[in-house]
């Protein structure tokens, strides 16, 4: 049996990248095809570290390394698979660590959950030549062909590049009745850029007469104070549509939360968006979407058909979309209909295993690797 060495990053902190991650090491299916063992990469054990450079970071980061050396020359794998982060400090943690065990003979494996690097490379060739560096001899596994052109400019010609979507655990399926009153919902994590306060501003900007049919609720964990005080304030100015900030909810109360709503919210502009969790979540739970186009989002909601994709992350736009839903409940059912059915056909967990499992295959045998 081929023999995979895991180098990912694990809860805590919750995200996208961390959630997929965990489910792959934790899966039956993928431990049935490959021998694997892991190390938990992320220095990281909140949200807002995720940004922040501390001591506590930069001594987690030795250990890792050191780690991550000492259990690749005990395991001795075949294929050694990194989610590597695309900028920031991040990047340089992970492609030190891909240097050295490259450097040791490894046969490498970038999973991308991440965007970035084409601007960054555009401004610099020097940054353009490091790229190049540590992505030589080295097969990518990323979430879309449309997110390709990010790393185009620096991988290695000679290898694979796979795209391998996420996928999540079906919520549960309601169909819902149709109502006078139209339930949309916030669920991701409360950080500015990923845009619950354009959502909340959407609301308030909804024509008077619309706002008694509305409710908004926002799922997520706060990170922010100062945005989180900004944010508070502008549902709480608003007196004639529901708005409410729930906090994070994990597992049935998620789902609860999923199933009560009619259409998904989500005008990020993240700049590390690629592939959302939370909208396949929504399309699971027959949730119509609103999101704008960011990343790969805009091959995952087919726009008019499953949901809307924005161009333009604004609160003028979201407010446009959710008109048209207050308006005609029976297109919002319509909408969420038809994502299930794509959730169903390519964005289930088990569909995400057998897609990865067949790249990684493809890859092993491409590189004539043996157990």
């Amino acid at each position: 049996m081929i023999k995979m060495f895991f180098l990912l990053q694990l809860p805590p902190p919750l995200h996208g990248a961390s959630v997929v991650n965990s489910s792959l090491i934790e899966s039956q299916y993928v431990r049935s095809e490959f021998e694997i063992d892991h190390v938990d990469i992320s220095p990281a054990l909140t949200m807002s570290d995720l940004e922040k450079l501390t001591l506590r970071k930069l001594v987690r980061v030795v250990v890792i390394i050191f780690r991550s050396i000492i259990k690749y020359n005990e395991f001795k794998p075949s294929i050694v698979y990194l989610t590597l982060s695309p900028r920031g400090f991040a990047f340089y943690k992970d492609s030190f660590l891909a240097l050295l065990l490259k450097f040791c003979g490894a046969n490498m494996v970038f999973h991308m959950h991440g965007k970035g690097i084409a601007k960054i490379v555009d401004r610099s060739s020097v940054k353009k030549w490091f790229y190049k560096c540590v992505f030589k001899n080295v097969d990518i596994i990323h979430l879309s062909p449309t997110l390709f052109s990010d790393v185009d400019s620096v991988r290695d010609q000679s290898r694979l590049i796979i795209a391998v979507p996420n996928g999540v655990a079906d919520p549960g399926y309601v169909v819902r009745e149709l109502d006078t009153r139209m339930n949309f919902l916030y669920l991701s994590n409360m950080v500015r850029s990923k845009g619950p306060d354009t959502a909340a501003k959407a609301v308030t900007l909804l024509p008077a007469s619309l706002k008694g049919r509305v409710s908004m609720s926002f799922v997520g964990a706060p990170t922010d104070s100062e945005f989180m005080e900004e944010f508070e304030k502008t549902v709480a100015a608003e007196k004639d549509a529901s708005m409410r900030f729930e906090g994070p909810k994990y597992g049935a109360e998620k789902e609860q939360a999923l199933a009560a709503a009619n259409v998904f919210v989500l005008p990020t502009k993240f700049p590390n968006e690629c592939f959302p969790l939370s909208i396949l979540e929504a399309m699971a739970a027959g949730l119509a979407v609103i999101a704008s186009d960011e990343g790969a989002i805009a091959d995952i909601v087919e726009d008019g058909i499953s949901g809307f994709v924005l161009s333009e992350a604004t609160p003028e736009a979201v407010r446009d979309k959710m008109e048209i839903y207050i308006n005609n409940p029976q297109l919002a059912r319509m909408h969420g209909e038809a994502g299930r059915r794509l959730f169903e056909e390519k964005y289930t967990h088990n569909k995400f295993e057998e897609n990865f499992i067949n790249a990684m295959t493809h890859i092993i045998q491409t590189r004539n690797v043996n157990d």
